[in-house]
C-alpha cells in the first residue's frame, strides 16, 4: 500500500465528515473513505511512536490522497452552496441550487472535485494545490466547452500551509479574487471575441481615417507646392524684367512707408518700400527696403534708424534690386506672434521684391555741424553716395 505525509485526512463514510488521522479509531474500524478515490482506507495512528500518523489505501493503490488545503476547500464550498466568480469586467457572488463532490463528469470517465449546478447549468469547479488539470482533463474540459472554474491555491498559500491551513481558509476560498480564473467558460468566450471584434473594427476604422487624413495633407500639401511654385515664379518673372529693363543701373524711386499686407506681409503693419515704374507693376512697382539697420546710416540717423528714414519719407532715393529668392520672402510670425496660429493654417510663404538703398537725395538734410576735412567739398553733398562718405569717414577716424 502506498502513503505519503499528506494523506492525514480523510472522510467518515457514514456522514461525510472530514477527519484527522488522530481523531479516529484505528485500523479499518476508522470507518473512513479516501476523498479522492473513494476506496476504504485505514487509520495508522497507534503502534510505534516514531512513524507518522497517516491514512493508508486498504488495498494497493496509486492514489496519493489529498492535502487538506484541497479536502476542506469542496468542503466549504459544498456547504456553503456559493462562491464569488469572475464576470465580465467585474466579479459576482452565485448562489448554487445544488453542489456535488467528486462526481463524474457527464458520461466520461473524468471525476470533477466540484459540480455546481446553478438553472439547470453546470459549472465545473477544480482545485489546484500541488498540481495543476492533467492534459487529458484539460483537454476534454476544452474540447466538449464545459464551463470550468480554477481556484489555483498556490496562489493564496505557502507550501507549508497546505495542510496547516490558516484561520481565513474559508473567505480565500469563496471571496478572494486572485486564486481564481476561467479555464473555459463559452459565453464570457464569445463576449471576449465580440469585444476584440469591436475593438478590432475601431482600429480598421482609426486607420482608414487616418488614412483619408494623410491623403487629404498630401493633397494640400502638393496644392500648397504647386501655389508656392507659381507665387516663386511669377517674382522670378518680375525680378528679371527689373533687370532687363534697368541692366545694372541704379533704379531710382520714391521713399513711401505702405500696408504690404495684400501681399502677405504678416508681420509689419507698415513697411518702408521704393515707389518707382522702373519696377513690376504686379507688385505695385514697389520694393521693400531691406537695409533698413544699415551702419552706413548710422552718421546721418545717430542710430535712430526709424526717426532717419521716416524724415526721408518722400525722397528720391536709389537702390538695386536683391537678386536672391530666398532673400526676398516677406516676413511670417513665428510661434510666439498673435497671428501664428492663423497662418499656421496655410503656413503659405510670399515672394516681394527686396532691395538695397545705395543714393538718396539728403540735399534738404542738416549737414554735420563739424565739417569732415576730406576731397569732398560743400558743393558735393547733394546726390552723395553713402558709400564713399562713410569710407571716408572711417578713413579720417584712422587718421585722427
Amino acid at each position: 500500500m502506498l502513503h505519503n505525509q499528506n494523506h492525514l485526512y480523510a472522510i467518515k463514510e457514514n456522514d461525510g465528515e472530514i477527519v484527522f488521522i488522530d481523531d479516529v479509531e484505528n485500523g479499518i474500524k476508522c470507518g473512513c473513505i479516501c476523498s479522492k478515490c473513494k476506496e476504504p482506507l485505514v487509520a495508522k495512528n497507534k503502534g510505534k511512536t516514531d512513524r507518522i500518523h497517516h491514512f493508508a489505501h486498504k488495498s494497493d493503490s496509486k492514489c496519493s490522497g489529498e492535502t487538506q488545503a484541497h479536502i476542506l476547500a469542496k468542503d466549504i464550498i459544498s456547504k456553503e452552496m456559493s462562491l464569488r466568480v469572475p464576470s465580465h469586467k467585474k466579479w459576482q457572488k452565485i448562489k448554487f441550487d445544488n453542489v456535488e463532490v467528486e462526481k463524474l463528469i457527464g458520461d466520461s470517465n473524468y471525476r470533477a472535485d466540484l459540480i455546481c449546478e446553478k438553472n439547470e447549468k453546470e459549472l465545473i469547479v477544480e482545485i489546484e494545490v500541488r498540481n495543476p488539470l492533467s492534459d487529458d482533463k484539460a483537454h476534454f474540459l476544452k474540447e466538449n466547452k464545459i464551463s470550468t472554474l480554477i481556484i489555483d491555491l498556490k496562489r493564496s498559500l505557502k507550501p507549508e500551509q497546505f495542510n496547516n491551513i490558516p484561520d481565513n481558509f474559508s473567505k480565500i476560498i469563496l471571496d478572494e479574487k486572485k486564486n481564481k480564473f476561467w479555464f473555459q467558460n463559452e459565453k464570457l468566450d464569445q463576449i471576449d471575441k465580440a469585444i476584440e471584434l469591436v475593438k478590432n473594427a475601431e482600429v480598421e476604422k482609426r486607420k482608414e481615417e487616418q488614412k483619408k487624413i494623410e491623403k487629404e495633407e498630401k493633397r494640400k500639401h502638393e496644392i500648397w507646392k504647386i501655389n508656392q511654385q507659381k507665387k516663386r515664379k511669377i517674382f522670378t518673372t518680375a525680378i528679371d524684367e527689373i533687370k532687363k529693363k534697368n541692366q545694372d543701373k541704379l533704379i531710382y524711386g520714391e521713399l513711401v512707408r505702405i500696408n504690404l499686407n495684400r501681399y502677405g506681409e504678416r508681420v509689419h503693419k507698415l513697411s518702408f518700400c521704393i515707389k518707382s515704374p522702373e519696377l513690376s507693376q504686379s507688385y505695385g512697382n514697389l520694393a521693400k527696403i531691406q537695409n533698413f539697420f544699415d551702419a552706413r546710416f548710422e552718421y546721418l540717423s545717430d542710430g535712430n534708424y526709424f526717426s532717419f528714414w521716416k524724415s526721408m519719407l518722400g525722397k528720391k532715393v536709389g537702390v538695386r534690386i536683391i537678386d536672391d529668392v530666398e532673400k526676398s520672402l516677406l516676413r511670417h510670425p513665428n510661434i510666439f506672434d498673435a497671428g501664428y496660429d492663423e497662418w499656421s493654417k496655410t503656413c503659405e510663404f510670399f515672394y516681394f521684391p527686396h532691395c538695397r538703398v545705395y543714393w538718396i537725395d539728403d540735399s534738404q538734410i542738416e549737414k554735420p555741424k563739424n565739417k569732415i576735412t576730406s576731397e569732398f567739398e560743400e558743393g558735393d553733398w547733394e546726390g552723395i553716395d553713402i558709400e564713399s562718405v562713410v569710407a571716408e569717414i572711417k578713413k579720417y577716424g584712422q587718421n585722427r
